[in-house]
């Protein structure tokens, strides 16, 4: 190789280094060109290596790559990574739905040993669970995680872990709905059809919902007012919506709304524990009890869609406090653009449609009782709300 070729085939090789999305077979043709007299012949003696190490990646339980179709490059390290790497593809917005689910369900799986069919099989789940996702970008979505993985596998991390949580969220979370919700000792037993319900209990429930991610302890508890009450009184304003129209206060309903984020997340054989009344268990269990339908599915819905909104607020909000003074500023500029934000509520308004689709008549309902709610809420998410509330890390 002459040096004017290694100086040709050295730039192609750093530009291909260096690329976010490369081809294959058009890399090799370059490469042949440079190397080669014939560039036929050279892309003809490459594809063949390719073939051999296609059957090799296939014996050892991988998959095969075709030549022709891009491959996307990441860097993959710390455990931002893949989302800082796919924010270049999909929105952001997209990306922070569905973080939760892709951390939790491959937060235990052994990416070595992952064989080609149970590494599909996991990626329909993946698509099939996630939101807004097609399969290709759920699968996009999986080999960024993978890469890291794998990346972190062979080295250690030289960050140390964030500690645990401090908090004690189950009394936290059991103290704010008793006095922003009013839900105390008293209203538990009338809910109950006069039976006591054991606040241990209630604590033991929302003890393992948490240890179990069933529930996320921080966006609870900030939906119940903490460290901001405006949520809470957003989410009481629209289901006042619904009992407004019916000629009723929203007081019991918001109690319904406590209990349903105090033990919602619960499993059965715990609620059994509880012997609660026939209706409350069947509230909590979705067979909705003696609750007007359309109070349940307008509480369901609402619940949903403020859980997911504020899921994006608080990681906007993170991302926002743990970045360098450039991204700040950067992230700043993106979210004050109002159509930015928009996005954030059309998400959370997707995923709880998705929830009450199986009741078609009272869903027209809260729909439309969303519509008027956004229309007399357009500050439901502002900038500071982004970027100025100090929202537990």
């Amino acid at each position: 190789m002459t040096q004017e070729q290694l100086q040709q085939f050295g730039a192609r090789l750093v530009q291909t280094l260096l690329a976010e999305k490369i081809v294959p077979a058009q890399v090799l043709a370059d490469l042949g060109r440079i190397v080669h007299e014939d560039g036929t012949e050279a892309v003809r003696v490459f594809r063949g290596l390719w073939d051999k190490g296609n059957q090799i990646r296939t014996q050892n339980g991988g998959s095969q790559r075709n030549l022709d179709l891009p491959l996307l490059i990441t860097g993959g390290f710390d455990q931002d990574t893949a989302e800082e790497e796919l924010g270049r593809i999909l929105p952001e917005e997209r990306i922070l739905i569905n973080k939760e689910l892709f951390r939790q369900k491959l937060s235990g799986v052994s990416f070595p040993n992952l064989d080609a069919r149970k590494e599909q099989a996991l990626i329909d789940e993946l698509h099939r669970e996630s939101i807004g996702l097609s399969r290709d970008e759920a699968a996009l979505y999986f080999n960024f995680i993978k890469v890291n993985a794998l990346s972190g596998a062979v080295r250690q991390s030289a960050q140390a872990k964030a500690p645990p949580p401090t908090a004690d969220y189950p009394k936290v979370i059991y103290s704010l709905a008793e006095t922003r919700l009013n839900l105390n000792i008293a209203v538990l037993t009338k809910l109950n059809a006069g039976r006591p319900v054991p606040r241990d209990a209630v604590l033991n429930i929302l003890d393992v919902a948490i240890k179990r991610n069933k529930l996320n302890p921080r966006i609870v508890a900030l939906l119940l007012g903490q460290p901001t009450d405006k949520f809470l009184k957003k989410i009481v304003r629209f289901l006042d919506l619904t009992a407004t129209q019916r000629g009723e206060g929203v007081e019991e309903l918001a109690w319904y709304l406590g209990v349903y984020l105090l033990l919602g997340s619960a499993e059965e054989p715990l609620l059994k524990d509880l012997q609660l009344s026939s209706p409350l268990e069947a509230f909590l269990t979705g067979k909705i009890g003696r609750m007007r339908e359309i109070y349940y599915v307008s509480l369901v819905f609402s619940v949903t869609f403020f859980i997911v909104l504020l899921s994006q607020v608080t990681e906007i909000a993170t991302k926002y406090q743990q970045s360098p003074p450039d991204q700040q500023a950067k992230l700043v500029k993106l979210y004050q653009a109002e159509e930015r934000r928009a996005m954030l509520v059309q998400n959370a308004a997707n995923l709880a449609t998705k929830r009450i689709a199986d009741f078609r008549v009272e869903s027209r309902e809260v729909l439309s009782n969303l519509k008027r709610f956004l229309a007399a809420n357009s500050d439901l998410v502002t900038a500071d709300d982004l970027f100025k509330t100090q929202y537990p890390l």
